[in-house]
């Protein structure tokens, strides 16, 4: 009788542990299919985003200050509002030396050293 109890209650443990192993992958699973469909979805998103240049001027060049114009036109299909996230990378050779890269982040306010902003 004891041989049959001890058994049981391995069996019961095998069962037991094949279940908690079965619903965790289940559960796994279910969070990386989400994780994907959301990542699919802002991919879509972006695919529907365009931007193209349209034109482009330096009208005032000083020795240290330099600004600079673009004419951006939204071809994509849907509007682009969030500024504050994008950055602008501009790609110059300097008056001495190699050709230089530089992000500017985008401020609303007064232009600083490294910033761009919209009008329009």
């Amino acid at each position: 009788m004891a041989a049959n109890i001890a058994g049981l209650l391995v069996l019961s443990m095998l069962l037991v542990g094949s279940l908690l192993l079965f619903r965790g992958t289940d559960i796994g699973n279910d969070i990386i299919r989400d994780a994907m469909g959301e990542a699919v979805a802002r991919e879509g998103e972006r695919g529907m985003t365009a931007l193209s240049i349209k034109s482009t001027a330096a009208p005032n060049v000083f020795r240290c200050d330099t600004r600079v114009e673009a004419t951006v036109e939204n071809t994509g299909h849907n509007t682009i509002a969030d500024f504050d996230k994008m950055d602008v990378l501009t790609w110059y050779t300097p008056d001495v030396g190699d050709p230089f890269m530089q992000q500017f982040a985008h401020t609303s306010g007064n232009l600083q050293k490294g910033e761009w902003s919209l009008e329009g």
